[in-house]
Order: C-alpha cells, then structure tokens, then sequence
C-alpha cells in the first residue's frame, strides 16, 4: 500500500472530523494529539497511543457517547468522570497507528477545564544566554506566557538546558513546550529532580509550535529540559507546568 492510498483510507474513514470542522476548543491536552469539533460533538485525534488505555479530555459538558469514528459508532467507548474532565477508555492497541479519531458527544458548547500553569513567572536558570542580546532573549521569556518572547543559548551552541524553580514541591503531570518560530530541536529530554537526583520523565524530537506531554504524575520542585541536539542555536519561547 502506497502512502496516498493510506490518507485516502484515512480520509474516507475519518472526513467527519474535517469537513467543515472546526478548531480545538482547548489550549492543552493530556495526550498527543489534537482535536477538532463540530456542533455537539469533539472529534480527538490520538496521534500517541496512551500507555494507560485512556485519555482525558477537559472538558464539564454532560456526555452523551464516545466511539471510535472509523467504527461508525458501532461500539461505545466507556466514559468516566474525572478531577479534570472526563476520561475515555481505549482499546489495547491503536487502530490507526499514526491518528485515530476518538468521537464525543457533548450537551451543548464545549466547556474547557481551565488549568492554572505552576511555571508562570518562576525564576529560570539556562546553559547560557546569547551574549549582548542578553535583554531581548531572557531566560525569563520561557515562563512569562508570552509565546512571542524567546530565550536563546550562546552561539555557536547545539544543544542547552532549562531549569524551571516551582519554588516549593508541587504535583505534576504535564508540560507544555514550545521552540516556535524556528523549531530547531532535533532530540530533548526532560527531568524533575526528585529525593536530590534529576529523573528522566518523558523525551521527544522535535518541539514546534506547542508541544504538550504527560506523564504520570510527580512531586518535584525543580524541572529540566534537556535539548540535546539543535539544528541551530536552541531557543525556546514557553516553558509551561501543569499539576493535571
């Protein structure tokens, strides 16, 4: 099978939740992928399968059903509430490998679950900065909010750490990240410093724009990305921690 026979499979399986579609209601996720929505209903594209078998999605409205849409709805998803939404149990494996629309129907207009960001304004510490321009790429530019700050290490640096300080210990289970608008990491890790030892949580390729993970669930002040490899000079524009 050729590459376009696969997306016009997909597409066939899946234009509901293209045509005529419109954007994501919600800032962030707690899993890999994206969603689109139509009146009454959330089309959740799943590009990571969930190691735990559910994804949570944050929203209140009163569910109605969820399905897998290349199914037809044929067979419902269970659905259970949760602290910060509504969480969707999944078959063991992933139908599609690469994007595999989860339907939900919702009473009325999306209701998003607003999370408070743990890093906002926290201090920040980095490898290094890019000498002379020390004001306009800040370290703080990576928890200030502001998508359209940036941070840059030294030139002709490859790869840089961030170190975000919470301040005290706090319960964490999401980061969000972006290196917009040059998306120049190649390879990252992240870690949290846990009993005195930094501890691997989850690692990627590239960033872009924004990139949201989870992982299960932490208690740590201290949080690190670790860019190991960069194309260019890394930057990075947020920086963003969430208890759920």
């Amino acid at each position: 099978m050729t590459i376009l026979d696969a997306v016009g499979r997909w597409v066939n399986a899946n234009s509901e939740a293209i045509n005529g579609a419109d954007a994501s209601p919600f800032d962030r996720f707690q899993f890999n992928g994206r969603c689109t929505q139509k009146p009454g209903v959330l089309y959740l594209h799943v590009f990571t399968w969930p190691k735990d078998g559910q994804i949570l999605v944050p929203v209140t409205n009163t569910v109605k059903r969820a399905y897998l849409l290349a199914d037809g709805g044929h067979e419902a998803l269970n659905v259970t509430s949760a602290e910060n939404g509504v969480a969707i149990a999944l078959p063991a494996e992933a139908p599609d490998p690469i994007d595999t629309v989860v339907a939900l129907e919702i009473d009325g207009k999306p209701k998003a679950v607003v999370s408070e960001n743990l890093a906002a304004n926290k201090p920040v510490e980095v490898s290094s900065v890019w000498p002379g321009r020390e004001e306009e790429l800040n370290k703080s530019h990576t928890t200030d909010g502001n998508m359209e700050t940036l941070w840059a290490a030294e030139e002709p640096a490859r790869s840089a750490w961030v170190k975000v300080d919470l301040q005290k210990e706090q319960e964490v289970s999401a980061i969000m990240l972006s290196d917009a608008p040059y998306g120049r990491t190649r390879t990252f890790d992240l870690d949290a410093q846990i009993d005195g030892e930094w501890k691997h949580l989850v690692g990627g390729t590239t960033i872009g724009d924004k990139l949201y993970l989870s992982f299960p669930k932490v208690k740590a002040r201290l949080f690190r990305l670790n860019i190991r490899q960069a194309s260019d000079t890394p930057t990075l524009a947020e920086f963003q921690i969430f208890a759920k």
